[in-house]
């Protein structure tokens, strides 16, 4: 080898324009070597081996792939291998070829350059073996300050890059199962070590994939069929991905150009995009209203200034829908008719409904049960059975296995549905206890070796539909939307579209289709979010008002989901809460707290005999108006809202004049009670002083029997409750743990049991002394039994200044 020496004949000015000319030529020969794509803030690089090694943002030129770490554009997995890419070229000036290793199979990608985003599609494969599915990256990035899980965005301050899946069939998420469901939240972007990855993938749906032996997939369920769709739907080909790169704060602006462009759902109210529009986490109304009572239902629901009356259970039977006749006895059009009432009034009219779940008294399942019904597998009877047989034997036992939660044991046979009581755990496989003929349907006599299946159920004394029926489905709620003109529909039990085999694909294609029949804006949601439904859905709205009252029924998950909402780009929302007889202003103020600090919408269960039971309705009614209307224009300022979303807080909210509000916190002082081991005789009551340095107002305290003992049952007896050494407060004679007693200033308590519901008002024949302004002080014993660390917890509630504030 020839060395190179530079002699001292060569001035230091020359040698560094030398450096200078070496630095330059290498660096365009790595130009050379890279395929770049741009919008007009992001630059995609891709070397020739088909990676991506630049993700980069086009005005600070700064590189986020992780040094040393670039991510494939595509692998496939073929014939139980991963390929890895290997060759990336330009065959056209939009299309390219991708090859790889461990496999033949040669991918056309289609690749346009738009001015938000980079679209990536698979226009074409050429293969001689089995293409079982292409994972779309993973693109890593060392952004990790917020990760948008489900919709594929990850955030630092500075910049935001994203990934959007472009068809139902391309699943944003991590595949590794071999149904292609992701994980509850979602894997469209995750978390790691360096910072993020986003990704995607697509299966070959075309085929039946429960035997795949590629070490990536897990099947829970081996045996449990998967639905085989046909070319047009289950192709990898057309599987298409976007990439975008900008700023964070119009990155949300940036998905929504992304859907236009491309033709993705874009639902609007009112001519604003639904992820932009105030309108669309506005709170609503839960109802069983009539044909009859639907008036006084819209009055109510006006009276709260809610945006839609939302039947909660308008169907007797799910699948073909029929509607329930004690609502609504003259079918659709009684339906038809109280939404034109409700729409007079500037209200939506909503069903809710179970998604795909269909009930045992559907025509899908009697007289004649269908043959489409999802399935969890399939046998064989040993021996020929007539309409008497109450024990039978089967060849095999794994279509049981595979669903070990099953609540009906339904097996079908021929056109007979069949129920069994519980079936042996060897050979001989009987079923035995069998309920013949069941749902309506005919016993009758079957064949030896006739096809044995059983029917996949839920706990809901449910069955579910496979991909063909699920259409049929669809077209069904879409057929009482369009002729009732319904405007409000909720997607519960969006997961059971996992029934078909197709993971998060079927949930998304469900709603996909439906999105493309309804002939009107009909506003949506669920309780559950993936991918690609984000550009269909209106709004998650989680959390059940049935196991307590405001604050204990699911609180800390409400609260804990709203960052999730928020790091996705969807609209807060509180869940659903109940308006019940024994409801008091306190419960509903507590909650529009909540909703106006996390500036979430919400839904109100209101049921009529509720709402005529309590004393309190037009106030409640009233409050919920008031706070909804500070909250949607934006009244309270950002340290206000920070002490609102605060669970301990409370507050009280008032109207000056029609611009003029008055936000009142109140002030809390808790204490605690212990049991005490002293010497006989020696008093073993707790003392506490506390001051009153605002106005003078009613005595309001909550007392609460606590434990750390979980499902403990200890309790208290002789209650002794003294304010200011001289009111003596009657309060019941055996509190159970988890039990309150609430003051609310007035002459009667209120008893709750552990989980917030009401049990019963307690008469002190007298009000409470006033709490004046200057010192005070309770005192407290009782008798425990039961856990040692039981607890006594005392809160004063007193009120603090005003706070004026501006609509």
């Amino acid at each position: 080898m020839q060395k190179v020496v530079l002699t001292s004949a060569l001035s230091n000015k020359k040698i560094q324009l030398i450096i200078v000319a070496l630095i330059v030529t290498l660096f365009s020969c790595k130009k050379e070597n890279l395929n770049v794509f741009n919008t007009d803030t992001f630059q995609i690089e891709i070397d020739q081996s088909g990676f991506v090694t630049g993700l980069v943002e086009t005005s600070s030129k700064q590189n986020f792939v992780p040094t040393g770490n670039k991510g494939p554009l595509v692998t496939v997995i073929a014939n139980g291998k991963l390929g890895m890419p290997t060759a990336f070229k330009a065959i056209s000036e939009t299309d390219y070829q991708l090859s790889f290793d461990q496999t033949d199979v040669q991918l056309t990608l289609e690749i346009k350059q738009k001015d938000t985003h980079i679209s990536f599609s698979v226009a074409d494969i050429s293969s001689d073996e089995d293409l079982e599915a292409i994972l779309w990256g993973p693109y890593p990035t060392v952004i990790s300050d917020t990760i948008g899980e489900n919709i594929g965005v990850v955030r630092n301050k500075n910049f935001a890059i994203g990934i959007q899946s472009l068809n139902p069939k391309t699943t944003a998420g991590k595949l590794d199962n071999i149904r292609g469901v992701t994980s509850y939240h979602g894997t469209a972007a995750e978390a790691t070590d360096f910072g993020s990855v986003m990704q995607a993938f697509a299966i070959d749906r075309t085929k039946d994939r429960t035997k795949s032996n590629w070490d990536g997939w897990k099947n829970k369920f081996p045996g449990r069929p998967i639905d085989i769709l046909n070319e047009e739907e289950g192709a990898i080909t057309g599987s298409a991905i976007a990439l975008f790169g900008c700023k964070p704060a119009t990155a949300l602006k940036t998905i929504g150009a992304i859907e236009v462009a491309e033709g993705l759902p874009h639902p609007e109210i009112n001519g604003v995009w639904v992820k932009e529009s105030k309108e669309t986490n506005r709170a609503y109304a839960i109802s069983p209203f009539t044909e009859g009572d639907v008036d006084t239902m819209i009055k109510y629901a006006k009276k709260a200034g809610l945006r839609s009356l939302y039947h909660e259970g308008p169907f007797k039977t799910w699948g073909n829908f029929e509607l329930d006749e004690e609502f609504f006895p003259n079918g659709i059009e009684g339906l038809k008719s109280c939404a034109d009432k409700a729409k007079a009034h500037g209200l939506n009219i909503g069903v809710h409904t179970l998604s795909n779940f269909i009930t045992p008294n559907d025509k899908f399942l009697t007289p004649v049960p269908d043959r489409r019904l999802a399935i969890t597998g399939s046998a064989e009877l040993i021996e020929a059975i007539n309409e008497t047989d109450f024990d039978i034997e089967i060849s095999d036992n794994q279509m049981i296995l595979n669903q070990k939660n099953s609540k009906m044991n339904t097996i079908r046979i021929d056109d007979e549905l069949i129920r069994y009581g519980s079936v042996s755990s060897e050979k001989p496989f009987i079923l035995y206890d069998c309920q013949r003929g069941a749902f309506g349907t005919t016993a009758s006599s079957h064949t030896k070796g006739a096809t044995t299946v059983k029917l996949l159920d839920f706990a809901y004394k449910t069955y579910y539909p496979n991909w063909d029926m699920q259409k049929d489905m669809v077209k069904n709620i879409v057929r009482v939307i369009n002729d009732a003109g319904i405007t409000q529909m909720g997607f519960d039990g969006h997961e059971g579209c996992y029934a078909t085999g197709n993971g998060d694909y079927a949930m998304d294609k469900f709603a996909f289709d439906w999105y493309n029949t309804v002939d009107h804006v009909t506003v949506n949601s669920s309780s559950r979010l993936k991918h690609y439904y984000w550009h269909i859905n209106h709004f998650i709205n989680w959390g059940e008002p049935w196991y307590g009252g405001f604050r204990e029924s699911q609180a800390d998950r409400r609260f804990k989901v709203q960052p999730f909402l928020e790091r996705n780009y969807l609209k807060n929302m509180l869940g659903w809460f109940m308006i019940t007889p024994t409801t008091i202003p306190t419960d509903i103020e507590w909650m529009m707290a909540r909703a106006a600090g996390y500036n979430a919408g919400f839904a109100m269960v209101l049921r009529r005999p509720s709402l005529e039971a309590n004393p309190h309705t037009d106030e409640l009614l009233a409050l919920i108006k008031l706070w909804e209307e500070a909250r949607l224009s934006g009244a309270f300022s950002k340290e206000q809202r920070e002490k609102l979303k605060d669970g301990n807080n409370e507050f009280h909210l008032e109207r000056i004049d029609h611009k003029t509000l008055a936000l009142h916190p109140f002030k809390t002082n808790s204490f605690e009670h212990i049991k005490k081991v002293l010497q006989p005789g020696e008093p073993t009551d707790s003392e506490w002083s506390f001051p009153n340095r605002g106005e003078e107002q009613p005595l309001k305290f909550r007392v609460t029997i606590k434990s750390s003992v979980k499902k403990s049952q200890g309790f208290i007896t002789k209650p002794n409750l003294i304010f200011d050494n001289s009111f003596e407060f009657e309060l019941p004679d055996k509190m159970m743990v988890g039990a309150s007693v609430v003051c609310d200033g007035s002459e009667y308590l209120r008893i709750y049991d552990a989980k917030g519901r009401f049990i019963e008002t307690f008469d002190m024949g007298r009000k409470p002394p006033v709490l004046r302004k200057g010192m005070h002080n309770f005192r407290f014993d009782c008798s425990f039994s039961g856990d040692d660390d039981m607890t006594i917890n005392v809160i004063v509630k007193q009120e603090g200044q005003k706070e004026i504030i501006n609509l």
